[in-house]
């Protein structure tokens, strides 16, 4: 038990380095900024809660993917600091796979916005 809560603490400490380093990239910065607006924007506008707990977790999958784009980029950065077809084609995709989060992201909320107007 106690090398359990222990683990837990160390995930804890690296997920805080994680953030940190994430907090540096600008277009992570763009989407916690812009999803803490639209969060806002959809209390104000009283939306239900589960509307609210919905967009919520949109954003964490895209937060989530976000970091994960940021660690294949800084991979691919790594094995070859030159603009190559494999590293383009890597970068690219996780760069879709973001823009595959925003895209619920945004129609989730134009939803949710228009079922209260």
């Amino acid at each position: 038990m106690r090398y359990g809560i222990l683990r837990a603490f160390k995930a804890l400490k690296f997920s805080y380095s994680g953030m940190k380093y994430l907090l540096k990239e600008e277009s992570f910065r763009q989407e916690l900024i812009l999803g803490a607006i639209g969060w806002a924007l959809l209390y104000y506008f009283g939306v239900s809660s589960i509307d609210l707990i919905i967009f919520s977790f949109l954003l964490l999958g895209l937060f989530s993917t976000e970091a994960l784009n940021t660690a294949l980029e800084r991979i691919a950065d790594k094995i070859d600091s030159k603009i190559n077809p494999f590293t383009k084609e890597v970068k690219d995709l996780g760069s879709v796979a973001v823009f595959f989060w925003i895209i619920p992201t945004i129609v989730w909320w134009l939803i949710a916005v228009i079922k209260v107007i």
